[in-house]
């Protein structure tokens, strides 16, 4: 959607005394950068409901009314392989290493990228202000940068009333996922193939043959327990017994 660069035709506000004429010229303007934001695209990350890239790690920092800070001075690394900048919106997932609470995860602004001599610093943007109500169901739309998430949408599972920014683990699920497992057993994959996922309660997931090291059967999940990695788990067993290949998982979560 493309949108008139003034929102008002000038010669109608000559109609209305300058006082209202004002207002309404200042109001106008507010109202068309809201509809740029909320309808813009994903370059640069900053429109609303939109990312720019998934941190996939992140240094040990501090939490405080929004703002994450670095303990220590260091460049917040590449989210996703993906070179950001001040101003930029990252996604921080949760369930990754060192994150305080997974109530920090979901959008953030990069305010500081940090270098050697200061920290990074990431503040929620005023779409996702801390104490807010998120929507259940709300999703964030990820650019198509990153080698991992790029082009994916993470998503509010979360139930209605549990939904504060800050406050609650808004269960974000991203759209789909995918790992392979390790080399399967007597015709099992290791339970630890599917650990490394996010997997939602109401997944589908599907398995793959990855590598055929033995004679190929028919792959069907057997085990699949929703959560985040580490606490999740898919494991698939094949028709033949013997076999011993390695199995893609696709996580369909929405």
């Amino acid at each position: 959607m493309t949108l008139a660069t003034s929102p008002i035709n000038p010669q109608t506000l000559n109609n209305y005394p300058p006082a209202i004429a004002a207002a309404l010229a200042t109001l106008s303007t507010q109202v068309l950068a809201d509809l740029t934001a909320l309808l813009g695209g994903v370059a640069g990350g900053t429109a609303a409901f939109k990312a720019r890239a998934v941190i996939a790690q992140i240094a040990p920092y501090t939490s405080a009314k929004g703002v994450l800070t670095a303990s220590a001075n260091g460049a917040l690394g590449p989210p996703d392989g993906v070179a950001v900048g001040v101003g930029d919106v990252v996604f921080l997932p949760a369930a990754i290493a060192n994150i305080v609470q997974n109530s920090d995860a979901g959008p953030y602004v990069v305010t500081a990228v940090g270098s050697g001599g200061a920290p990074f610093v990431l503040t929620r943007p005023p779409w996702w202000a801390t104490g807010t109500l998120a929507q259940p169901g709300q999703s964030i739309d990820i650019g198509g940068e990153g080698a991992h998430w790029g082009g994916n949408t993470w998503k509010v599972y979360a139930a209605e009333g549990a939904t504060v920014i800050d406050a609650n683990d808004l269960t974000f699920y991203p759209r789909k996922d995918f790992a392979t497992s390790q080399a399967a057993v007597a015709g099992v994959t290791p339970i630890a193939g599917g650990s490394t996922m996010y997997v939602a309660p109401t997944a589908n997931v599907i398995p793959v043959l990855n590598t055929n090291a033995t004679a190929a059967g028919t792959w069907r999940i057997s085990t699949q327990t929703p959560g985040y990695p580490g606490t999740s788990s898919v494991r698939a067993t094949s028709t033949a017994p013997t076999e011993t290949s390695t199995v893609n998982f696709f996580v369909l979560n929405f």
